[in-house]
């Protein structure tokens, strides 16, 4: 059973980064990150709940941005860190959905992006 939806993971990944290739897709088969232009993540993120499409924010704070790191290293600039806290959202790749699903998924955040 596990091989199965290892499979449909990775099957749905690989088309999900095809299709949002020019957003800089990045993840393993778990969940696809993706990064929202010009710093529009919550507008987009309420667009694709409305066309009915979860999305979540896996990092809300960077790690050099947490108290104990700060305490500990000082304030230093992390420029990847905090772009992706701040611009990226994940789209969901499980085996229940279906190639039909991601080119939706797709479809759904580049208009979310575009309006």
């Amino acid at each position: 059973k596990l091989p199965c939806i290892l499979k449909k993971r990775r099957s749905n990944a690989v088309l999900l980064r095809d299709q949002l290739r020019d957003f800089g897709p990045i993840g393993a088969d778990y969940a696809i990150a993706v990064r929202v232009p010009d710093g529009r993540r919550d507008k987009v993120r309420h667009r694709m709940a409305n066309a009915g499409i979860e999305t979540a924010v896996y990092y809300a704070r960077s790690v050099p941005d947490m108290p104990w790191y700060r305490q500990k290293y000082g304030e230093q600039a992390f420029p990847v860190a905090r772009d992706i806290c701040a611009n990226y959202i994940t789209l969901s790749v499980g085996p229940h959905l279906t190639h039909e699903h991601m080119r939706l998924q797709a479809r759904e955040f580049r208009k979310a992006v575009a309006s």
